[in-house]
């Protein structure tokens, strides 16, 4: 359980990521994280509560990482219990700590494994017949234009890699699409031909060579 969150935060954060030890003070800017709480439900369910600390350069820093951190662990059924704002007395580097909720189960091997959030998205996404990644968040509404209604549909991402941000972004260049998604309304998957009518992408930091994006937003209508 805990290297699945150490390997969340790796790859999701552009800044050392190490399990809190007294004796190995974080790097600068770094991440330490440790098990906060364990709370045995029943016999085969426990409440886990993760601290995580980033120690960073300004304010700004720790809410941009903080976001990040955020989108790293969601996948994996944690979510954001609290947040607070500090200062080491003795450097003046400022923190921004951070715990992080969820409930983990007893598997069939005798291991405890994070359970994932079922109220969490899982929308099956692909462009022309392209699967792309999941979405952090996924709306559909009805829009009328000229007496017609028309499907409107915004997907969001907290953080992509550039490989990824390409192939979304790609959509926005298309004179048309086909947008394949889950429509819970209608239990079923649904294709719609659309248009890009906005997109837009902000270039977060570099990591390995590669440009981290985030958030990255697109606005899609039915044509």
């Amino acid at each position: 359980m805990m290297r699945a969150i150490y390997l969340a935060l790796q790859d999701g954060l552009p800044c050392p990521v190490m399990r809190a030890w007294p004796q190995h003070p974080p790097a600068l800017p770094g991440c330490v994280f440790h098990l906060k709480e364990w709370t045995r439900r029943n016999p085969a369910q426990a409440r886990v509560v993760i601290a995580v600390t980033l120690r960073v350069n300004t304010p700004q820093q720790g809410d941009d990482y903080a976001a990040l951190a955020s989108a790293a662990l969601s996948p994996l059924g944690l979510s954001l219990l609290s947040a607070r704002d500090d200062q080491e007395a003795q450097t003046g580097f400022f923190l921004k700590a951070l715990a992080f909720e969820g409930s983990a189960a007893l598997g069939a091997d005798g291991v405890f494994s994070l359970m994932q959030n079922p109220h969490a998205l899982r929308a099956n996404l692909l462009i022309d017949g392209v699967k792309i990644k999941d979405a952090s968040d996924l709306s559909c509404e009805w829009v009328s234009e000229e007496g017609r209604l028309l499907r409107q549909v915004r997907i969001r991402y907290e953080v992509l890699g550039e490989t990824e941000a390409c192939q979304v972004l790609s959509a926005a260049a298309k004179t048309s699409l086909v947008l394949t998604f889950f429509d819970p309304s209608a239990g079923s998957n649904q294709s719609l031909t659309m248009r890009c009518q906005q997109a837009e992408a902000k270039a977060m930091y570099e990591k390995a060579g590669q440009i981290t994006y985030g958030p990255v937003n697109l606005l899609l209508k039915e044509v």
